[in-house]
């Protein structure tokens, strides 16, 4: 008996269990699905925060991971599902900020106004799905990069209105622009698309950054899919393309989720760190995004039109959505400071993170095996013997030295630390 026949609706849920079984971190294909949701929805759902303030459900995710992790897969599973809906512009490719700001000019309703240089591009609800397999791909470094931070900063909450001009091309205005983000990074690559001062201000306080590694734990040689996979792929196309047709509509709190909300917020404690402040900011935000496409996540769709041909849609956000959200948010708050670590990280640092990854793996390694490894990785013995001086100065790691009937002693390191690292060797 196949998942459907179960009654199983949940949308999140469906998506999980077609994806099937793999080496790859689950979160990731949790947070690609709340980027598909968000991406079909739009603009046209929002919870009031407050009498003044709209939240829609819009979100930037970065998957972050060494190279193979599995991230890939996880947009490349998305992509299948969005790119034949128009409606939903997914972008898959390079991009700027400038370039940003003409393609959103010409994804929505626009006017044109005077000539030449002196026209003026008026563009009403602008959308775009910006899907990057891999970042610094498709986002430059330098001033480039930085132009494209800036501009996805200030689309990140929907502004009713953004004015962009140039004395060559004239002015462009994005009437109530939207755009929802979904890209795959290693560390090393978000650090260099990403310029330290976004990571440690406002930009990545908007970014959900989700971290993940294989699960070496059970191997799988090929992906294990479910199999009645077409039927459930089949029902969330079905699903996807009721969700482009959900007319517009506020959705609300009911009491008791009133109330699990604002119990957590007062609870909520600010960190000690003031880089992670920025983020802890936006928490709130964020719990009423997720806790609107988690319930978006319950609607049946097209089953839910009754016999007059309406559509029966309780648009209740429920005390079990928030309390999800707020488990949702606790998953990534604990990867914030790892985040902020790889910005700050200079060359020495990047060393002495490497070193003590290897030394952590081994427990005890010798001075010519670490040696090698680190040597594959550009580090030479001046900088091992630095990287080893600082890991000695923090009684991390042990040297030790025995005769070895050569010229030489032989020596190897042992970690002493409790601390554990995750790294590869």
């Amino acid at each position: 008996m196949g998942i459907l026949a179960t009654g199983e609706r949940h949308f999140i849920d469906l998506y999980l269990y077609m994806i099937g079984k793999s080496e790859v971190p689950r979160q990731f294909h949790l947070w690609a699905c709340l980027s598909l949701l968000a991406s079909c929805v739009g603009d046209r759902v929002w919870v009031k925060q407050d009498v003044a303030t709209n939240i829609y459900p819009n979100l930037y995710v970065f998957l972050v991971g060494p190279s193979g992790s599995g991230k890939e897969q996880a947009i490349k599973n998305v992509l299948k599902l969005v790119t034949p809906h128009p409606e939903i512009n997914p972008y898959a490719g390079k991009m700027t900020g400038p370039a940003m700001w003409e393609y959103l000019s010409k994804s929505g309703e626009s006017t044109v106004e005077g000539r030449g240089k002196h026209k003026t591009v008026t563009t009403i609800a602008p959308k775009v799905y910006f899907v990057t397999e891999e970042l610094g791909a498709c986002v430059n470094s330098g001033d480039l990069g930085q132009a494209m931070v800036a501009a996805m900063t200030a689309f990140y909450v929907r502004p009713p209105l953004l004015t962009d001009g140039t004395r060559q091309h004239g002015f462009v205005k994005l009437v109530n622009p939207l755009v929802n983000w979904l890209a795959g990074t290693t560390d090393e690559w978000m650090t260099r698309s990403i310029p330290k001062d976004a990571v440690e201000g406002g930009f990545v306080a908007r970014v959900q950054i989700v971290r993940g590694q294989r699960d070496y734990s059970t191997r799988y040689p090929r992906m294990l899919y479910p199999e009645d996979y077409e039927e459930v792929k089949e029902h969330l196309k079905q699903r996807i393309e009721d969700l482009l047709l959900l007319q517009e509509g506020q959705f609300e709190l009911d009491d008791e989720a009133v109330a699990v909300h604002d119990e957590w917020y007062i609870n909520a404690r600010p960190p000690d760190d003031s880089v992670l402040l920025p983020a802890f900011n936006r928490a709130d935000a964020l719990i009423y995004k997720l806790a609107l496409l988690l319930a978006l996540a319950e609607w049946p769709g097209r089953e839910s039109v009754n016999a007059d041909g309406e559509i029966e849609f309780d648009c209740a956000i429920r005390a079990k959505h928030v309390e999800e959200a707020i488990d949702l948010w606790n998953s990534l708050v604990f990867d914030m400071p790892q985040t902020i670590k790889v910005a700050n990280a200079s060359p020495q640092s990047a060393d002495v993170e490497l070193v003590r990854a290897i030394i952590v793996r081994a427990r005890t390694i010798t001075r010519s095996a670490l040696m090698q490894k680190v040597g594959n990785r550009g580090i030479n013995k001046d900088r091992l013997d630095k990287a080893l001086e600082t890991l000695f100065a923090e009684d991390m790691v042990k040297d030790h030295s025995v005769a070895s009937g050569g010229p030489r002693p032989k020596v190897w390191y042992t970690w002493e630390g409790k601390e554990e690292v995750a790294g590869c060797a």
